[in-house]
């Protein structure tokens, strides 16, 4: 060991590293600089990767340079290997959005794109053992191995550069073990006695080199009920594995199995021993709390050699009108034509009439229903009080004021009645496709005691082995293996990605947490063997399997009352003379909301403090507190206060200025300073767009 450490620091000395380093570097951190400054040849990119120690304190400007890097699409790796579970979830949560626990945590948000995480762990044991220096060289190789599929993504089909995306929110999880183990049988007994049986105890037949990679997709989405729709009132978290884009390389034993004699007396008198291989895998999602409900779940109950095609879809009712003037950022085009990971895109028409997943859409607007007893002189009025972003979203009343006021108690009661439905409706799917080998799929998703979902992979040894021998009878001088290799494809041992999708759903007005288990597990085995003499032939007619199964679990926390689930979608205020992606948008300064909090504009980062909603009341609501809304102060500076009925929170949107309804126009007066005035000559244009809201306390993650 000594004699490979020393050659290895020797065989890096001298490396430059474009690492950027925050906190002390462990042994993992000093091996993951050598190591990538030896890969700086091959580099296509001029984006740094990030080096942070859990265990160090972090200032805030050392927080704000990171963030700055991650949204300029540099990588973040942090390292736990030193620290405790806690420290590491806190800060991955603090940088990422989602606390996430593990060895080492991986950040990658590109721009336009859902964010991107790895979580890479090797089992406990091996710290403790005299391997435990290259149990971290392996970490640290994983890690630039990992990031170059950042910055060479697999080939994939490309999304549509100006294709409608959802207002839901989607995370791009991978689970990443090495060094693992198959604990398998090690020795059939040669004796033609039934039952057979095993000696020797178990070993590793994997030589503890086996792993685990699945990448999965975690969609939150908010409906807004209606019968006329015939959508729910619900959140919704799906959980998915794609094996046709990008779901991993999944169970990964060996790269062949192999075949060996445990007892030798003559060709027709020998046992033999074959692995390892997969007996069975499986996947199971644990819900921990009686109100959520699996929604839906794929694959169905599936015979082996068969073609996997399924799809999950919500008919997802949302508060809004599509088609006007707040719009969907535009996604960059990859840059040196890279690939990209394909993302599923809604579907306004019903999936099962055909239609196409990808295609742009363009939805009608719906009106409230039953709004035929409201008189056209309220028609202002009832626009003012919709639960919807209009076509006009910030609609102006000016002079109609006082009628308003005084109409809005009779319509807001006449609202009530109504049946107040989404101004229009999605599909959200979520598709499974891959080839099925050799395995039979059983559903065993359950209702109790709690809802789950859960799959098993099985080659259902007692009613198909007999197949897999080569021979059941062959001459006396065969000098074949017992077991064919050709009945054992690669998703036996080399590569098995299990494919599924699963929904949860809970009641809309739920706001507490609920927890999650997602469990994987596959049962490594070795088959043994006994041919013997059979009158003129050898015979085949003994074999067994015998090996123990390993279990990966996460445990996932999600906050109901997270952004994620909010009902209306939120949107960046921006200097309509700036870029959008690299622009100026209206800030709540240092997330402050104590007393009042201070408003400019800053380069954007779609943080909370820059993402607003808006009301039936024509309040402009901060994503960064609960019922903080925009106000014009008497002085003409602009802030964030508890939200009220006064003047002062009330604003109106004509064409692409934003006018308070005391105060006068939204005006950027200097290069970061916003203010109003009464001045039509001075006044900002600014332009709204749609963003997906941060994941930040939507979810915590832990092993």
């Amino acid at each position: 060991m000594l004699l490979m450490v020393l050659s290895f620091i020797f065989s890096t000395v001298g490396t430059a590293s474009t690492l950027r380093i925050y906190g002390a570097l462990t042994t993992y951190g000093e091996y993951l600089q050598s190591l990538e400054g030896n890969a700086l040849p091959v580099r296509s990119t001029h984006k740094s990767l990030i080096y942070l120690n859990a265990a160090d304190p972090l200032s805030k400007n050392e927080q704000l340079d990171i963030e700055d890097m991650l949204i300029d699409g540099h990588t973040l790796v942090i390292d736990g290997t030193e620290s405790d579970s806690e420290a590491l979830q806190s800060i991955s949560a603090l940088l990422g959005g989602v606390g996430l626990g593990g060895q080492i945590i991986m950040i990658h948000k590109p721009k336009g794109e859902s964010p991107q995480y790895k979580q890479i762990s090797a089992p406990e044991s091996d710290y403790t053992t005299k391997n435990w220096l290259q149990t971290i060289i392996n970490l640290a190789q994983e890690t630039l191995a990992l990031e170059g599929q950042w910055i060479h993504p697999p080939v994939q089909m490309r999304a549509q550069p100006n294709t409608y995306k959802p207002p839901e929110t989607t995370l791009h999880i991978e689970i990443r073990q090495i060094n693992l183990s198959c604990l398998v049988g090690n020795q059939l007994e040669e004796s033609l006695s039934s039952p057979a049986y095993w000696t020797g105890g178990l070993i590793d037949a994997c030589n503890h080199e086996a792993s685990f990679s699945m990448n999965y997709t975690l969609d939150f989405i908010r409906s807004t009920g209606s019968i006329e729709q015939s959508t729910e009132d619900a959140k919704y978290i799906r959980f998915t594995v794609n094996p046709a884009n990008y779901g991993g390389a999944g169970w990964h034993l060996v790269d062949k199995p192999t075949h060996r004699h445990t007892w030798f007396q003559s060709w027709t008198n020998r046992t033999t021993w074959f692995g390892p291989i997969a007996d069975n895998y499986m996947i199971a999602i644990y819900a921990h709390d009686n109100e959520v409900r699996l929604y839906q779940s794929t694959p169905a109950n599936t015979p082996k050699h068969s073609k996997i095609k399924a799809k999950t879809t919500i008919k997802v009712g949302v508060p809004i009108r599509w088609g006007f003037s707040p719009q969907w950022p535009q996604r960059p085009q990859p840059q040196n034509d890279a690939p990209e990971i394909q993302e599923e895109h809604p579907n306004i028409d019903d999936p099962e009439e055909g239609a196409a997943p990808n295609q742009a859409t363009d939805l009608s607007p719906y009106d409230l229903d039953d709004d035929s007893d409201i008189s056209e002189e309220d028609e202002d009025a009832v626009q003012a009080l919709r639960p919807i972003a209009d076509v006009d979203p910030f609609r102006s009343i000016k002079g109609k004021n006082t009628d308003v006021r005084q109409k809005s108690s009779d319509i807001n009661k006449r609202l009530r009645s109504a049946s107040v439905i989404p101004a229009a409706s999605y599909f959200s799917s979520r598709s499974v496709t891959y080839h099925n080998e050799e395995y039979l799929i059983y559903n065993l998703s359950t209702v109790t005691p709690t809802d789950s979902a859960k799959w098993v992979w099985t080659r259902d040894f007692d009613k198909y082995s007999k197949s897999w021998r080569t021979h059941e009878l062959c001459e006396l001088y065969c000098q074949d293996w017992f077991f064919a290799d050709d009945a054992f494809s690669a998703s036996a041992y080399g590569h098995f990605t299990p494919g599924f999708s699963a929904t949860f759903m809970v009641s809309g007005n739920k706001t507490d947490h609920s927890s999650f288990t997602l469990q994987s597990a596959v049962t490594p085995v070795a088959l043994g063997g006994h041919i013997h003499y059979k009158g003129l032939f050898q015979g085949y007619s003994v074999w067994d399997q015998k090996g123990s199964p390993h279990t990966i679990n996460q445990t996932l926390t999600i906050n109901w009352n997270a952004r994620v689930f909010d009902q209306q979608p939120a949107f960046s205020i921006e200097a309509a003379t700036e870029n959008s992606r690299n622009g100026k948008c209206l800030n709540v300064i240092e997330n402050n909301t104590n007393n009042k909090g201070l408003i400019n504009v800053h380069s954007c980062r779609y943080d909370n403090n820059q993402l607003w909603t808006i009301d039936q009341h024509q309040h402009i609501r901060s994503l960064i507190s609960e019922n903080h809304c925009l106000t014009s102060e008497d002085d003409n500076s602009i802030t964030v206060r508890p939200c009220t009925h006064h003047i002062q929170q009330h604003w109106d949107w004509r064409g692409t200025t934003i006018i308070n309804q005391k105060h006068g126009y939204l005006f950027l007066n200097t290069p970061n300073n916003v203010t109003t005035n009464q001045d039509q000559n001075k006044r900002t244009e600014w332009k709204i767009f749609y963003q997906k809201p941060t994941i930040t306390e939507a979810v915590h993650i832990k092993n």
